[in-house]
């Protein structure tokens, strides 16, 4: 009874792939930076082949064409950023593969597969190259000079794909710290040397360093003034002092007189009489009183400055 349903399922998967062909690829394939990588690209089905084409991107409408086999005409390689470095299975019977030779970061993206069979059409399948890199442009960014008890900061940039294992050395040492920011919270003259950045990729292979020299200095002190420039100063603020000491007493004398005018010229009109201003008319109505005369007396500092 296993046998018989074990071959039933076998027959069923027979008819179900004839009626089902389909194109057949790696959804992600891997390639390491200066290397060679295969894209393969075979058909599964009781179909003929007719045609066999890559395209760079995930369709034609917005792929660009890589290359064409047909097996009446041969194969065709058309121009592209991979002219030179690609290379393609020239028997469809073999399936359609491609290869890219000298495998460079920006080739990474998405490449499709497409077969034309008859008499079902045409199917088609996406890889995604991941190319693998590094770790390469390493830089520190650090200062060359810092403060005693400042916090100093220093950065190791690499790229890496995947991303770099970090390791920091001081001097030659390990230190312990293995991320890409190695931070002293407190600068001291002991710090002051060598600190290096080692960056390696277990999946390329490689491995790069770099070395950074940092030095501790103690803050500097405020420069000493010339006798010159403190005898200047001495004399720029005696005169700001005497001027504020001059305007204070004649804004106050002259504060003091002009109250003692004008309660003078009030008790004086207290007593003044008019003797031409003209007696009561026929109409009875009283003519007005002499406007009244204010003295003011001027402080004597303010007219020794005028």
């Amino acid at each position: 009874m296993d046998r018989l349903f074990q071959t039933l399922m076998l027959t069923f998967s027979f008819f179900s792939v004839l009626e089902a062909p389909k194109v057949l690829v790696y959804p992600q394939v891997t390639g390491y930076l200066g290397h060679n990588v295969t894209l393969p690209c075979t058909f599964q089905g009781n179909s003929s082949l007719t045609l066999g084409h890559w395209l760079l991107g995930s369709s034609e409408e917005n792929g660009t064409s890589l290359g064409v086999l047909d097996p009446q005409h041969g194969l065709y390689i058309a121009q592209s950023v991979l002219t030179g470095r690609v290379k393609f299975t020239d028997n469809l019977m073999k399936g359609f593969s491609m290869t890219i030779s000298d495998v460079r970061k920006s080739d990474e993206g998405r490449y499709t597969c497409l077969m034309t069979v008859y008499p079902d059409g045409s199917f088609k399948e996406t890889s995604y190259l991941t190319v693998q890199v590094g770790p390469e442009t390493m830089t520190i960014l650090a200062p060359e000079i810092a403060e005693v008890s400042a916090t100093t900061l220093l950065y190791c940039y690499v790229r890496s794909v995947p991303p770099a294992k970090l390791t920091w050395l001081f001097k030659g040492v390990e230190t312990g710290v293995h991320e890409a920011a190695y931070v002293i919270d407190e600068s001291s003259h002991s710090d002051s040397g060598d600190y290096t950045c080692i960056a390696s990729n277990d999946v390329t292979g490689h491995t790069q360093s770099l070395t950074h020299t940092l030095t501790i200095e103690d803050r500097p002190s405020s420069p000493a003034l010339s006798p010159g420039a403190a005898a200047g100063i001495a004399v720029a603020v005696t005169l700001v002092v005497v001027a504020l000491v001059v305007v204070l007493y004649c804004g106050l004398t002259y504060h003091l007189n002009t109250t003692k005018g004008s309660l003078g010229a009030d008790s004086r009109n207290g007593d003044q009489t008019y003797a031409n201003v003209p007696g009561p008319t026929t109409r009875g109505i009283e003519a007005p009183p002499a406007p009244r005369r204010v003295s003011y007396t001027v402080p004597s500092c303010i007219r020794l400055v005028e």
